[in-house]
């Protein structure tokens, strides 16, 4: 007789591959879940995420039950062929043989065969068809929020779990002051370990909220309406997650656990901004860390992340805070390239026994010195009359035994011995560079954790044992409030000592015959664009000084000849006459968009603050009488960045004399860079010298001494002789500008000024149709600057 073939074992291998798919995609749904449940909660929140992700979840999971109920169909049916066959091959050898009922027989099977084959291929195929017609969408919503799902429908593979012996929380823990909990004493001793002030009693206390709510906020966690002070299984999860996977240089993708590593090396003192993009400087600082606390950093393992350097980054606190790496120093001993006219051997060989009695970093001692004082022993305050090295206060250094006009005659070497003598009753207490500064600035935050509140704005909250209100030190010190939360925390009073020394790190001088060239050490993760960045030069530049045929190719230790640019070439910001060409700006309806225009559609500006140091001429510390206007510069330098000018502002602190041997006082309070990008020098509470001599009627009208005292001044980068500007620039130039009027209530007409409305100084030259120092009308471009800094006004409304 003729073999009957139903083919059931195709069928049977659909029915496996439906069922693997549907696996699947119940493991999509599972990782999904789980990448939303450790998003940050301001992406979240951003474009209805939240609500779109656990939309997904859901059509996920119904396509993964719709599929598994496919699959089990195409299984019953191939049971079912697999009987009908049995039942027709039983009842075909009761048939007698006859040639023509066989033939009939086979025409029979062949008929059932062929509608068995068409019956598996629609199926299968139809099958396909909804299969595709759900998926396509979900990949289309995936790739539009960055998320790649390839054929094997695969997703992050980096994530965080508990530990084997810890069990996820069967309920959320809140506040019940009288109910102890073993979970919530866990709590505790994790908040206490990674260095936050709270008991460990079991009872979920003010104290306990506190620390949660600080820990949620200080790492993106959901903390609002009714996620506010709760510890739900996501928190429980970053406070004791253990890293699978490994995080490795990628500065085009954002991770949330690449800016949790972020977040936690920030609190141990290192410098590193939180993005949760693993940069160029995140690599640098991850591979310092390693190297201090000599983890595994060679081959496949430098740089990276892994498992184990992430349960020492969440160690309990002091366990892995920075000390002194011996192989990675200067052969004195230091990480950083400490400087100036007192800084000799013989001052760095004591401050690192001082720093060695005191158990703390001598970076970090030298670090207090630079910002307070620039290692002038006899630089003085002149309305606190606080002197010296950390600025002794006048009641201080009665406590010592001498006074600051002692002080004032001693060498720095000599006053060193007071500067231990002063730090001494906190020997041993100093883990990083924040309880470092502390200890001169506020020593009641020593020990405490870097979200330690110093200050309030009008705040009456003393300090216990005191009569200093936080409001108060919030009014003296609100430059230090970066975010303008109102808050001054600990990390960021601490932020302009971090400044100041990083400004020594940079390159370390070495003896060559050419006095145009500095020496530079190659370090781990530097590229070649990044130290041409780095030191205002080009790639081709360092490429052709250095003989590098493959500007890919540096290695660590490499030493680069680098080229030095005299930014102190820079126009005095107080009178240098500067003879530019006219301007001609096509504006309102034929306005260029090439320059000078305003794009709403770019990202914001951020600010980034790297105030100067205290000196006579670019941040005398002068407090600001009264906000009256905001006063709009630029920088005269072509293409220059916004941290060179900066950089200059700050290397005046020496003493510089210009070209008509007259010492120069200049700085400004904010720089807008050719990136968009925003640096703070000066806080806003402070005078910077910026608007020079009231020789207009304008000003002499307005101000009834130095402009200085009333006003807040930006430069500005530009690119060319005529003032012109790209698009970021003007556009951050526009907004920053517009914010500072917003923020001191200032109107746009009256108290938005250009530097030539005071001085006379042809600046900014783009607003000016005149380059000499007289005047000038407001031209086309200044018109149309105000008018954009109006409509920038409204857009946060």
């Amino acid at each position: 007789m003729a073999r009957i073939v139903i083919h059931q074992e195709v069928l049977l291998n659909k029915f496996r591959d439906l069922e693997d798919v549907s696996r699947r995609i119940y493991d999509v749904e599972k990782n999904l879940s789980i990448i939303k449940n450790s998003m940050d909660s301001t992406v979240l929140t951003r474009d209805n995420v939240n609500h779109q992700l656990s939309s997904l979840c859901h059509v996920l999971r119904g396509l993964g039950q719709d599929m598994n109920e496919r699959s089990q169909f195409i299984h019953r049916t191939v049971t079912a062929y697999e009987a009908t066959e049995k039942k027709l091959i039983e009842s075909m050898n009761a048939i007698d043989h006859s040639t023509g009922s066989h033939n009939k027989k086979d025409a029979d099977v062949n008929e059932a065969n062929i509608f068995t084959e068409q019956k598996e291929n629609i199926l299968f195929h139809a099958l396909l068809q909804w299969l595709q017609t759900r998926l396509t969408p979900i990949k289309k919503y995936l790739n539009d929020i960055h998320m790649k799902i390839n054929n094997s429908i695969k997703v992050e593979e980096t994530s965080l779990q508990l530990p084997t012996h810890m069990n996820p929380l069967t309920e959320n823990l809140v506040t019940h002051p009288n109910v102890y909990k073993e979970e919530v004493k866990m709590l505790q001793q994790r908040l206490q370990d990674l260095g936050y002030t709270i008991k460990v009693d079991g009872y979920f206390g003010d104290e306990t909220l506190k620390a949660v709510n600080l820990f949620k906020d200080n790492y993106g966690l959901g903390n609002t309406d009714s996620y506010a002070g709760i510890v739900g299984n996501q928190t429980w999860l970053w406070l004791f997650g253990q890293l699978v996977g490994e995080l490795s240089w990628n500065p085009s993708k954002y991770n949330p656990y690449v800016k949790m590593a972020q977040i936690r090396l920030r609190e141990l003192g290192y410098d590193v901004q939180v993005t949760g993009y693993f940069d160029d400087t995140t690599l640098e600082v991850v591979n310092q860390y390693k190297r201090m606390n000599k983890l595994g950093n060679t081959g496949s393992w430098e740089g990276v992340i892994g498992p184990q350097t992430w349960d020492y980054l969440f160690a309990p606190n002091g366990k892995q805070l920075m000390h002194i790496d011996t192989a990675s120093t200067f052969e004195d001993g230091f990480h950083y390239n400490w400087y100036g006219e007192h800084v000799d051997r013989t001052f760095k060989e004591k401050v690192v026994n001082i720093a060695e009695k005191l158990k703390m970093h001598p970076d970090d001692l030298m670090a207090i010195m630079a910002f307070e004082s620039g290692f002038d022993p006899a630089v003085s305050n002149k309305y606190s009359n606080a002197t010296g090295l950390i600025q002794f206060m006048p009641s201080t250094a009665k406590e010592l035994g001498t006074s600051i006009e002692e002080l004032a005659t001693m060498s720095a070497v000599e006053q060193l011995d007071y500067v231990y003598a002063y730090c001494k009753p906190y020997s041993g207490k100093i883990q990083n560079i924040y309880d470092a500064y502390m200890m001169v600035f506020m020593p009641i935050a020593v020990g405490k954790s870097n979200d330690f509140q110093l200050g309030i704005k009008d705040s009456t909250t003393c300090f216990q044992g005191t009569s200093l209100s936080k409001g108060k030190v919030y009014q003296q010190n609100s430059g230090l409030d970066i975010n303008k939360d109102g808050i001054i925390t600990k990390a960021e009073a601490a932020q302009m000592v971090i400044n100041t020394r990083n400004r020594y790190k940079q390159a370390i001088e070495e003896p060559n015959k050419d006095n145009s060239i500095k020496i530079y050490k190659v370090k781990s993760g530097d590229t070649l664009s990044k130290i041409a960045y780095q030191f205002n030069t080009t790639v081709n530049e360092l490429a052709k000084l250095n003989h590098i045929t493959n500007v890919n190719s540096i290695h660590v230790n490499q030493a680069l000849k680098l080229p030095i640019h005299d930014v102190e070439e820079l126009p005095d910001m107080e009178g240098d006459n500067i003879q530019v060409s006219t301007n001609d700006v096509t504006l309102d309806g034929n306005r260029d968009t090439t320059k000078n225009y305003y794009d709403g559609t770019l990202p914001e500006y951020t600010v980034k603050q790297d105030l100067l140091t205290v000196n006579k001429y670019s941040r005398p510390g002068t407090p600001i009488k009264d906000v009256k206007a905001i006063v709009v510069h630029y920088v005269g330098n072509p293409k220059s960045t916004a941290q060179a000018n900066v950089d200059y502002f700050e290397r005046l602190k020496t003493g510089k004399k210009n070209d008509r041997g007259k010492y120069i006082y200049a700085s400004a309070h904010y720089c807008v860079g050719l990136d968009g990008e925003v640096i703070q020098a000066i806080p806003d509470n402070e005078v910077a010298y910026h608007a020079g001599a009231r020789k207009t009627d304008l000003a002499k009208n307005n101000f009834t001494d130095s402009a200085n005292h009333y006003t807040i001044g930006i430069e500005s980068c530009h690119l060319d002789k005529d003032g012109n500007y790209n698009n970021e620039t003007y556009t951050s130039f526009v907004r920053l500008t517009a914010d500072l009027l917003n923020e001191y209530g200032l109107d746009t007409d009256t108290a938005l000024l250009r530097h030539n409305d005071i001085s006379m100084k042809p600046c900014p030259r783009l607003f000016v149709d005149s380059s000499k120092w007289v005047h000038s009308d407001e031209n086309d471009a200044w018109e149309q600057f105000k008018k954009d800094v109006a409509i920038a006004r409204g857009r946060k409304e």
